[in-house]
């Protein structure tokens, strides 16, 4: 699925800021793999519910913004089950100039993530893996992320590529793990 198909992140972020929110969509949209990686199901409009809280909006949420908050749900989900690993990371357009705020976009993305995969209630210490926990272990340090004064701009980037391949496999390996439905006896 391509990834495209989530919202336009800029259109996004504007919306919430004038809706009063500080939250990124990055971090939403972690939270939500997060939620999803350890099973929980919400439906559309009970998830919706859950970000216009999670967002901490100062003002009523339009119409536009719900929609796109339905969207990221929906095209979340929908790249999360596709069979081809077709699964990105929310964050601020490609652009080597805005690296440092892809960096912030990604840091805040695995705050969101762990939330999510800590609030659900769903998945108990004693139910990780080994394995799974050091994934936790590994957003955990994701979230320290931050951009090197001491590299160029493309070398940021490259890496920045590099810790997003690992968050995407992580969040997938999590998903299968923990996010699937169980198994009808």
């Amino acid at each position: 699925m391509p990834k495209s198909e989530l919202p336009n992140f800029e259109k996004v972020a504007n919306l919430c800021l004038e809706h009063g929110s500080q939250i990124s969509p990055s971090m939403l949209q972690g939270w939500l793999v997060g939620l999803l990686a350890t099973g929980a199901r919400p439906n559309e409009n009970a998830w919706v519910s859950e970000a216009v809280e999670f967002l901490d909006l100062t003002q009523t949420p339009n119409e536009k913004l719900l929609r796109k908050l339905a969207r990221i749900f929906d095209r979340t989900f929908a790249q999360l089950v596709a069979d081809d690993m077709g699964f990105f990371v929310y964050l601020p357009e490609e652009d080597e100039e805005d690296v440092e705020l892809r960096i912030e976009g990604f840091r805040v993305w695995c705050e969101g993530f762990l939330q999510g995969f800590g609030q659900s209630g769903r998945v108990t210490q004693e139910q990780l893996s080994g394995d799974a926990q050091e994934l936790l272990n590994i957003f955990a340090a994701f979230t320290q992320a931050s951009y090197d004064d001491e590299l160029t701009p493309a070398e940021n980037d490259r890496l920045l590529e590099e810790l997003l391949e690992h968050a995407k496999v992580g969040a997938l390996t999590l998903f299968f793990e923990y996010g699937q439905p169980a198994a009808e006896h």
